[in-house]
């Protein structure tokens, strides 16, 4: 009986939703992009936009196909939009999700995203 409750355990786990892992597929990043790296079991999720002085990273249109993808609201999306490079570190949340991001000209958009483990 204990092995049929783990493998239905083990089976339910395997079929919950992967939102961030999801976002990255639906976007066509690539493991081989360094620019958006998965991490903690797929519960988290870094994103790189190219800036002035990159060589590489993500496009404002596949950073938005992430935040779209996760339903982010509009209301943070517009505070990404208007952050400075003086502001620092910006943080908020929604639903299962918070988000920190900063910008500078030079280095772009960096963006870190955490699921909440439910």
């Amino acid at each position: 009986m204990n092995d049929a409750n783990a493998k239905a355990a083990a089976e339910a786990e395997a079929n919950k939703p992967r939102p961030l892992p999801d976002a990255v597929g639906k976007c066509k990043l690539t493991s081989e992009k360094t620019s958006a790296k998965l991490g903690d079991g797929g519960r988290s999720l870094s994103l790189d936009n190219k800036g002035k002085d990159d060589s590489s990273g993500l496009t404002m249109t596949q950073i938005d196909c992430v935040l779209e993808a996760l339903n982010m609201p509009d209301s943070i999306y517009d505070q990404m939009g208007t952050t400075r490079a003086l502001d620092g570190t910006q943080r908020d949340s929604w639903g299962a999700f918070s988000v920190s991001w900063n910008y500078h000209p030079d280095s772009g958009l960096n963006v870190n995203i955490k699921e909440s483990v439910s």
